[in-house]
């Protein structure tokens, strides 16, 4: 029976897996955000860790999503990516400064009231994900 922690992570991998950026950096919060659901849509923990800003939280859910994606074979995987093929997701940066920004997700077409809040902060160079939590 899986555990509410597992759901999360399976709908987060659900709701994202549909969005698609075309060659987008993490120049912005909004480009940070759709190169993590690409990530997560091809099961890149490597790349999702790179987006991720490191605490705690963001480390738990690192340790699910990789024992998530361990555990489906190649074949599951792509049965699970081919079912949210066709949802299409809105991106929306709701406040941004120089330091930090929030984005949503919301998946249209898919199950109602689903979406996701994104906290980023500015590190360095490049905008890392300081939380995702489900909206």
């Amino acid at each position: 029976m899986a555990t509410a922690k597992t759901h999360f992570i399976i709908s987060l991998i659900a709701l994202l897996s549909a969005c698609h950026t075309n060659e987008k950096k993490s120049t912005s919060p909004e480009a940070t955000v759709l190169e993590c659901v690409t990530a997560l849509e091809n099961f890149d923990i490597k790349t999702v860790r790179s987006l991720l800003a490191r605490n705690a939280q963001n480390d738990a859910m690192l340790a699910s999503l990789e024992s998530a994606s361990a555990s489906m074979s190649d074949a599951q995987k792509e049965v699970y990516k081919s079912q949210f093929k066709n949802r299409q997701h809105q991106v929306t940066v709701t406040n941004e400064d120089d330091e930090s920004a929030s984005v949503t997700v919301t998946s249209e077409g898919g199950a109602p009231g689903m979406g996701f809040s994104f906290e980023l902060t500015y590190e360095d160079t490049a905008w890392k994900i300081e939380s995702i939590m489900p909206r």
